[in-house]
């Protein structure tokens, strides 16, 4: 019985202490962002439910990114990664200044991925549409989104002049498997975070020493 007890306590007592883990984002903006600011282009939260994997990998930043390193995330379809990579570019850009650069395969995909990730949860999102301005320096502005002291600037890899004499922090690569692969080979330098479908073949990505 008085182990049962202790069980049970046990039990209570990590529910309280994720419940406040939870409620302040313990420190990480990414995790701050995606509990209480962050808004789907539907207009809704984010859930965890079912899927406490994904609620660590928000966990897993801290209060900064990391520095000097690459992450790669290969996955299944529709888990929420995405999402995740979208809310890193609006916390590091709004919170740290971060100048990111988030690449996708073609133009048609960076215009997709703008009308739907992009302006439908800055229409969702008060916070974001506090940090958020429209840059007139650029002529193709709508791909260059300011966001606080830092930005995120959306490119195509089919696209030789998106990775040419850009200051950046990091590289975001979405869909890296179906990417320009001589393009993205000049996206060194800053950390590079790297999303590919399950299954991808691994020898159509870049060699990287």
């Amino acid at each position: 019985m008085k182990r049962e007890q202790l069980e049970s306590g046990a039990a209570a007592a990590e529910r309280v202490l994720t419940a406040e883990r939870l409620r302040l984002g313990f420190g990480n903006p990414v995790l701050a962002y995606a509990l209480h600011f962050h808004r789907n282009d539907r207009g809704d939260r984010l859930s965890f439910a079912g899927r406490p994997w994904l609620l660590a990998l928000y966990e897993m930043w801290g209060a900064e990114p990391p520095r000097g390193a690459d992450v790669c995330f290969q996955k299944a379809t529709q888990v929420g990664i995405s999402e995740h990579l979208l809310v890193l570019c609006w916390s590091w850009c709004g919170e740290l200044g971060y100048r990111l650069m988030y690449v996708l395969p073609r133009d048609e995909d960076r215009t997709a991925f703008y009308a739907m990730r992009v302006k439908k949860p800055l229409r969702h999102t008060p916070r974001y549409q506090g940090l958020t301005r429209q840059t007139t320096f650029d002529s193709r502005s709508e791909y260059l989104i300011s966001i606080g002291r830092g930005f995120f600037r959306l490119a195509a890899s089919n696209a030789e002049a998106s990775f040419v004499s850009v200051p950046l922090d990091c590289y975001i690569l979405d869909e890296l498997d179906q990417c320009d692969q001589t393009n993205v080979l000049m996206a060194e330098g800053p950390p590079r975070l790297e999303r590919l479908e399950e299954g991808s073949n691994p020898g159509r990505q870049p060699d990287r020493e």
